[in-house]
């Protein structure tokens, strides 16, 4: 560390363990204390250095049994290190691609950032601070995320990130870890979470499906048959035009000498499986009846 930034610490470092003694031991969390020390510190080296700012980083905490020496297996880190990098982008609904740039002991810990994008290593240093970043928004999200899946909190607003975060818990879950992630922003944030067997076990009856049964008409020409108990019907002459996978018990469907090119209409009973998120997770056509093939319609 240079000379002149030990001096900025010594002088100012005592400023700021002031301002956190004069709110209460009790007033600030440690995302909020720790905020404090690092942009006492940042506006203090932007006086001699405008252009100054602090390094991104994430800090990834797994603990558990497999854990305890500081180490990463390597089919722990093939398991689990995709599914993070996929759910943490779904959650900010934009790719981000990250990459480890160490690992250290206390349970065990990978140190991580985004891919610079159009820097270069040497430069990447010497980039003024212009705010919040592309990964900053991103991993903030991410990490709202996770604390709101811990606490069992309403997680509609995460939706579409669901999938991705359902394969990152299992993959916790096959080696029995725990998460913590720590992320520290160039403009001196740190924001924090965790997510233990609690919050993963929410996450897993966000799985939990229900049943919705609507009924409709199916109309059109048979374009394949199964005698497992399938036929499906398409109910127009583009190649765009809707088809429909309709299951009729195997007796039934050979009972009814349906041939392919033939015009039907069938009603059917839609059913569809929603998440805790109501996320369709499937649909599937059932037979009931034969319907007039010359007034039916399609819904």
């Amino acid at each position: 560390m240079s000379t002149w930034r030990q001096r900025l610490i010594g002088q100012h470092g005592e400023e700021a363990r002031h301002q956190l003694r004069t709110l209460g031991e009790d007033t600030l969390d440690d995302d909020t204390h720790d905020t404090i020390i690092r942009q006492q510190w940042l506006d203090s080296v932007k006086s001699f250095s405008s252009d100054a700012s602090l390094k991104e980083e994430l800090q990834v905490r797994l603990s558990g049994n497999t854990t305890t020496t500081g180490s990463l297996d390597f089919k722990i880190g093939d398991a689990l290190l995709k599914p993070l990098e996929d759910s943490i982008s779904t959650a900010a609904k934009r790719d981000l691609e990250l990459e480890i740039v160490g690992l250290s002991a206390g349970s065990t810990v990978l140190h991580v950032r985004a891919t610079p994008m159009g820097i270069s290593e040497d430069n990447a240093d010497l980039m003024p601070d212009t705010g919040s970043s592309p990964a900053d928004i991103a991993i903030r999200n991410f990490i709202s995320l996770i604390k709101a899946a811990e606490s069992g909190e309403d997680l509609h607003k995460w939706a579409s990130a669901q999938w991705s975060l359902y394969r990152l818990v299992e993959a916790l879950d096959r080696f029995d870890l725990a998460l913590g992630l720590r992320w520290l922003s160039r403009t001196g944030t740190v924001r924090s979470s965790r997510l233990t067997s609690r919050g993963r076990q929410y996450v897993h009856t966000l799985h939990d499906l229900r049943d919705e049964k609507t009924s409709q008409i199916v109309r059109g020409r048979i374009t394949e048959l199964r005698e497992a108990g399938t036929a499906k019907v398409k109910t127009g002459s583009s190649r765009n035009s809707p088809a429909y996978d309709v299951r009729i018990p195997k007796d039934a469907l050979i009972g009814m000498h349906l041939e392919l090119g033939q015009q039907v209409a069938f009603r059917v009973q839609v059913i569809t499986k929603y998440d805790k998120l109501d996320n369709e997770r499937s649909r599937e056509y059932h037979f009931v009846e034969l319907a007039d093939t010359e007034t039916s319609t399609i819904f």
